[in-house]
């Protein structure tokens, strides 16, 4: 009998939670679904281009031994007047662009999950003592000197993230995580302290 009890309460194996998810609505209907598959397939293709782009890239736009003014603003490879070695053409330093854009996407990569950990991290933090304090440690009033930090600062030139800023050039990563961790932080902390969980937790006056 005790065998059959602590049988019937055990937790479901990992298996079976994944075999469960499989056969959910989310999962059901995401099957179902071309465009999500299509578009999965080429997320998928996207990150896996940008994380092993060192070894599957034609070129390597930083190293400057490699390029040459005279394969400078080349047409893609399949115009009569390309060449074969740069399939999307080249710009006006000669570097190769699809190489230029799966080493970009590293630094997209890099800098975009760096900095949504950063503002979680932050974000929660000050939601929760906002939460808890209460008045005038409303997440408005907690929250806005980050605000208005990051505002202003991601304004600045070295922190734009534009195909001509110095993120894509690979200068500046770190600033950038803090910056956009920073301005993403607002909003996660506003919704921590307005979930009913926290804000039951403010002190009783």
């Amino acid at each position: 009998m005790n065998d059959v009890a602590a049988t019937a309460v055990a937790p479901p194996t990992i298996r079976a939670r994944l075999r469960a998810a499989w056969d959910g609505d989310v999962a059901w209907s995401f099957r179902r679904s071309p465009v999500a598959v299509v578009s999965l397939v080429v997320f998928l293709l996207c990150v896996a281009a940008a994380v092993f782009a060192p070894w599957i890239a034609p070129h390597n736009p930083f190293d400057l031994r490699t390029l040459s003014l005279s394969d400078a603003r080349l047409p893609p490879g399949w115009v009569e007047s390309g060449k074969a070695a740069f399939p999307l053409g080249t710009d006006d330093q000669g570097r190769d662009v699809l190489s230029a854009i799966m080493f970009g996407a590293r630094i997209s990569l890099l800098v975009g999950l760096a900095s949504v950990a950063f503002a979680m991290i932050v974000g929660v933090r000050l939601g929760l003592l906002a939460g808890y304090l209460g008045g005038k440690g409303n997440p408005f009033s907690c929250a806005w000197p980050t605000c208005t930090f990051s505002s202003r600062a991601s304004r600045w030139p070295a922190y734009r993230t534009g195909p001509s800023g110095p993120l894509a050039r690979g200068g500046h990563q770190q600033g950038g995580i803090y910056v956009l961790g920073f301005r993403s932080a607002c909003p996660i902390g506003g919704i921590t302290a307005a979930l009913p969980g926290f804000t039951m937790g403010k002190k009783k006056r």
